[in-house]
């Protein structure tokens, strides 16, 4: 009988360490699944959370020539990375053709 019960109690301990085991992986999925799309949002360039209000793009008249905005993202008066891209989309411009001009100028 000491034998059945301490099977019973290990099968009951089993039990409950499957059923923790179930609820920490569903915490791992929904954290992973929060990763992945805050990565996305990121590589889009949507992420609300960390950016700052857009201001108002400005008319396309008052943009300067690319050549010269290059020249400037160059020069480093628009910041690194992120920020670059954040500076130069608030003013109206088109963030993947500016970059892509400064590393043709950068050849």
């Amino acid at each position: 009988m000491g034998q059945e019960k301490t099977f019973s109690s290990a099968l009951s301990n089993l039990a409950k360490m499957k059923t923790d085991a179930e609820k920490a992986n569903e915490k791992v999925q929904a954290a992973t699944d929060k990763a992945v799309a805050f990565a996305q949002s990121l590589k889009q360039g949507t992420n609300q959370a960390a950016s700052a209000p857009a201001a108002p793009a400005k008319p396309a008249a008052s943009l300067k020539p690319l050549d010269e905005i290059a020249k400037l993202v160059i020069r480093g008066n628009y910041g690194n990375g992120e920020e670059r891209k954040k500076r130069l989309i608030a003013e109206g411009y088109d963030y993947a053709q500016v970059q892509k001009r400064v590393n043709e100028l950068l050849k």
